[in-house]
């Protein structure tokens, strides 16, 4: 049986981990095969995917709940969705965050 090596993206030939950034040789020559993928805006908005983790991966992880969870999704997202409403979406994760700790005081009375 003959075995085909495995075959390499255009990052991984440029000594790149998978990803896209604007350093990214094989993106600013509008050659990555991956960038679709990754800048997938329904399954994996790039704001959501900066970094080594995605958001989602992490609130599902930590158990975060739905007040905690877009906390953090707002938080992470701030300035990077649109940088003209970084404030709007810190002021929305501090929403969710009062809205728990409310929720806590309650709870805990």
């Amino acid at each position: 049986m003959i075995t085909m090596p495995p075959t390499r993206t255009r990052c991984e030939e440029y000594g790149m981990e998978r990803g896209c950034d604007d350093n990214c040789p094989v993106l600013r020559e509008g050659q990555c095969e991956v960038a679709d993928e990754l800048h997938d805006n329904i399954n994996h908005p790039p704001h959501y995917t900066f970094g080594r983790f995605e958001v989602i991966d992490v609130i599902e992880d930590w158990g975060l709940g739905y007040h905690l969870g877009n906390a953090v999704k707002y938080i992470a997202r701030a300035g990077r969705k649109d940088a003209s409403k970084t404030t709007e979406d810190l002021k929305k994760a501090a929403w969710y965050l009062e809205r728990y700790i409310k929720q806590a005081n309650e709870d805990a009375a």
